[in-house]
């Protein structure tokens, strides 16, 4: 076994007590006095709200994207820039603004994607429109062609006919290239 000098071992010992150090304030623990500040903020805020204001908060938070997380809604992810919007939310419904102005607002401050569901208004119409025609036409399509093929070529017999109407003409082929070959021997 191998023996390291000691100013090896105390390095490791300073390096892993920084890596915990950074760990543990990346995910919050370093101060957890913070993030019961911003439980009990919201709790009291809570508790000065009628509920249709609470249920504006919770439709508008579901609905709006957060920014650094994939696929969650600000409702869902505690992220700090997702804490930030949910502040900001409260502010506005504080301020007695409707869903539409609240909508307009985060669309204003950072752009149509920040909702998780695009509008269903304007040209955003098409965004949910073009995947209905497309099953529309699909279905369409497909009943137009059962309909209009003809229930007679399915059967054995049409296949044999069908069948021995291609042999024919192969042969019909077949003995004109080969007269036509035989013509060419004799006249040289």
């Amino acid at each position: 076994m191998r023996a390291y000098p000691f100013s090896i071992m105390i390095r490791c010992v300073f390096v892993s007590a920084g890596v915990w150090l950074l760990m543990q304030m990346s995910v919050g623990f370093a101060n957890p006095d913070s993030m019961a500040t911003a439980e009990s903020e919201f709790e009291q805020w809570l508790k000065r709200q009628d509920r249709d204001q609470i249920s504006l908060y919770y439709r508008i938070a579901e609905d709006l994207r957060c920014p650094t997380c994939t696929g969650l809604s600000v409702l869902q992810s505690d992220a700090p820039f997702s804490q930030q919007i949910k502040r900001r939310l409260r502010e506005l419904v504080d301020e007695g603004q409707n869903e539409d102005e609240i909508r307009y607002f985060f669309s204003d401050r950072y752009g149509i994607w920040i909702f998780r569901q695009p509008p269903k208004h304007g040209a955003h119409l098409l965004i949910w429109l073009i995947p209905l025609m497309f099953m529309v036409f699909g279905l369409w399509g497909g009943w137009h062609l059962i309909r209009s093929s003809d229930p007679s070529s399915h059967s054995p017999r049409s296949w044999a006919s069908n069948l021995e109407s291609e042999v024919a003409k192969i042969q019909c082929l077949h003995t004109d290239h080969s007269s036509s070959t035989h013509d060419e021997e004799k006249m040289t």
